[in-house]
């Protein structure tokens, strides 16, 4: 696998962890404070769905943080690795939308 690679995997790694950390200290358990709310805010397009759409990003980032570990371990990206980058390119699509509204 090359340094590219391995490098995007640590990044996708450490940001799903935190966002997964985040989600659960915020969303979960109600705790609030600078790491929890950083970049956090409520959309209103995500009313009609407020006690479920705080679930919604939990399978995602618990994939994302499996698959990081099972790659950077096998040294191999393959097929699993081409479908983590196509199921975060509509996220980072999503969030680059966000921003720029």
């Amino acid at each position: 696998m090359s340094n590219l690679r391995k490098i995007f995997l640590y990044i996708v790694l450490i940001y799903s962890s935190l966002h997964l950390i985040r989600d659960l200290l915020s969303d979960i358990f109600g705790f609030h404070n600078w790491f929890t709310d950083i970049g956090h805010r409520e959309y209103p397009s995500t009313s009609w769905c407020s006690s479920f759409c705080k679930w919604t990003t939990f399978p995602l980032e618990i994939f994302y943080i499996i698959s990081a570990i099972y790659l950077i371990k096998h040294n191999k990206f393959g097929t699993l690795g081409f479908l983590m980058v196509l199921l975060i390119i509509p996220v980072l699509l999503q969030y680059h939308d966000l921003i720029i509204k």
